[in-house]
């Protein structure tokens, strides 16, 4: 039994910055797949839908299983995910989620916590679902949820006791002699022993030690690293970032710049081949899909860009490496469905061919008096710059209670489905503000409150229209 086991199976990419992305395993079901049932009760959120989701892969997020329930009067509930390995999974209700680890035959009871901060679903954050979990009958000993949190707590202890000598040779001593408490306590070869031997490598990474001993051991060979969540975890703290750092490295121009006039795959191919970390073309074309996901969401790398090698990508692996092309495929669809340039429903019914300017995007709710003041402030920025933008507000209520829509002097409406907006505009809080093209398509996910940055966003639109109209008077 583990206690608030909400975060057990995740470490820090380093000492400092907790994981933000959730790691899978590649999952091959086959006839050899068994079930691994989840169930118990969350009397907190009786009625809601509760899901387990299992991915196919940690960057494209594809779905390899995914069960969902309606949670009974005493929130009790079961779920099922037909398994070949031992692999990471995720339970979500609404907006609150939790990781664990489910092995092929396993049954694991859940009774998640009163204790859970509910104040957060009414700001619309995210939050983590606070539970206990029980391993109902017996399998691998420990059960890889028990491991894979004793082997957490002994990283965050070593660094606890040895942060200080970072970078220095007695830090190696000690990481050294380290390793056997770490790795020696789990079968070699076992989820649970490579657990800890991945551990131990992204200890070396986070203690300063040369990244080639790393690479050697983890990377040099073998498979890529979506076969085990513990290398996943390694590989993202190896190689994110590579695009942002290549020009500090080699010299020339930023990547993103590099990319405003297009790059052919094998024209990054061969910039990337210059890093020794990067020779292995397999590992390079994953590395590349890693971070050109990040690229897509950062304003200084031209989205086009991006997908044009996210296809290529595809189309070059498709004969030799199928399950890359499907990853790169798998990432497209996630970007251009929930990312820039993918079409926020909820406007479909106000895009006029006729009408040039964007939409400011705002989402509310009824409870939020925030979100009434900077209506006000939005208000008197319409009647000054109201030729360059259009206002729209989506408002999100389903969990609050309210039915009324509020009144205001642009269009209004309720979104079909409250956490489908709120994913695909990254709102984490009320109000949010976002923009999307005359047609109706997501530009930006994160725009400035009309009470602060806002005006000086339109202003700048405003002499931009000036000017265009001074050139076409000029022809």
């Amino acid at each position: 039994m583990w206690e608030n086991f909400s975060q057990m199976p995740f470490k820090s990419t380093t000492i400092f910055k907790p994981l933000a992305a959730l790691f899978v395993a590649v999952l091959g079901l086959s006839a050899k797949a068994q079930t691994a049932e989840v169930f118990g009760t969350a009397p907190l959120y009786a009625g809601a839908e509760i899901s387990l989701t299992v991915y196919a892969d940690p960057i494209s997020e594809r779905i390899a299983h995914s069960a969902t329930a309606v949670l009974d009067s005493s929130g009790s509930f079961r779920l099922a995910a037909a398994i070949e390995d031992t692999c990471s999974a995720v339970v979500k209700i609404r907006r609150f989620s939790a990781p664990l680890y489910l092995e092929p035959g396993a049954e694991y009871r859940v009774e998640i916590s009163e204790e859970n901060e509910f104040a957060l679903i009414n700001t619309w954050q995210k939050g983590e679902l606070k539970y206990t979990l029980y391993r109902e009958n017996p399998g691998e000993f420990p059960d890889i949820n028990e491991a894979a949190s004793e082997t957490d707590r002994l990283y965050y202890k070593f660094f606890a006791e040895n942060a200080a000598l970072i970078g220095t040779r007695q830090m190696r001593r000690n990481l050294e002699a380290f390793r056997e408490e770490l790795t020696g306590r789990y079968p070699p070869g076992s989820f649970a022993g490579r657990y800890a031997e991945y551990t131990y490598a992204e200890m070396k990474l986070a203690a300063g030690l040369p990244r080639k001993e790393v690479y050697d051991t983890v990377f040099a060979e073998g498979p890529l690293p979506f076969s085990h969540p513990g290398r996943y975890g390694v590989f993202t703290l190896f190689y994110e970032g590579v695009l942002d750092a290549y020009s500090s490295r080699f010299g020339g121009a930023e990547m993103y710049n590099r990319m405003q006039s297009g790059l052919s795959l094998s024209e990054v191919d061969s910039l990337l081949m210059r890093d020794d970390f990067l020779v292995r073309e397999d590992l390079r074309r994953a590395v590349l899909l890693l971070n050109l996901k990040n690229a897509y969401y950062d304003r200084r790398y031209p989205a086009g860009a991006v997908l044009r090698l996210i296809d290529d990508i595809a189309e070059a692996e498709r004969p030799v490496r199928p399950e890359t092309a499907a990853i790169a495929e798998g990432l497209r669809d996630k970007l251009t469905r929930t990312g820039k340039g993918s079409p926020v429903t909820e406007l479909a019914g106000m895009a006029d061919a006729g009408d040039p300017r964007p939409f400011f995007i705002v989402i509310s709710a009824p409870w939020s008096t925030v979100a009434e003041r900077e209506a006000i402030s939005l208000a008197s920025l319409a009647e000054k710059y109201g030729d360059h933008f259009r206002i729209a507000e989506i408002s999100v209520s389903a969990l609050s209670g309210h039915t009324d829509l509020p009144k205001r002097p642009w269009p209004v409406v309720r979104p079909t489905d409250d956490e489908t907006v709120m994913k695909q505009l990254e709102v984490y809080r009320i109000p949010h503000f976002s923009w999307a093209d005359a047609e109706g398509l997501l530009t930006d996910t994160q725009a400035p409150y009309p009470s602060t940055g806002l005006e000086k966003v339109l202003y700048r639109m405003k002499i931009e229209a000036e000017k265009a109209s001074e050139i076409k008077v000029g022809r």
